[in-house]
């Protein structure tokens, strides 16, 4: 028999409060039965977000852009007539085309 728990003790076997994990349910992410106000959830279902990255997300604030690090265009065509140099493009067919956004690692 699949033992069935309660949001208070799927908390407690997760490490997380039990707010955490009815957002996990709200959010899809953790399968569950609602009974009233109570949810229900299969035990073997824990393992679907037992290995969840812990905390909160890092929040990243961009800085303003570094444009001395970047050439424009009228700037690159001013350059190839200069020095009478050419541009080569070096992306690979599968990169030309879109099928892989960069090159794997």
């Amino acid at each position: 028999m699949r033992a069935i728990l309660t949001t208070q003790e799927a908390a407690q076997r997760l490490g997380v409060s039990t707010r955490r994990v009815i957002a996990l349910i709200e959010a899809g992410r953790l399968p569950a039965s609602r009974f009233g106000k109570a949810y229900a959830i299969q035990e073997a279902d824990l393992a679907i977000v037992a290995d969840r990255p812990t905390g909160r997300p890092a929040k990243y604030t961009a800085g303003e852009p570094d444009y001395s690090l970047r050439a424009f265009l009228p700037e690159v065509r001013q350059a190839m007539e200069r020095n009478g140099a050419g541009l080569v493009d070096v992306r690979s067919p599968q990169e030309y085309t879109g099928e892989v956004l960069a090159p794997p690692d």
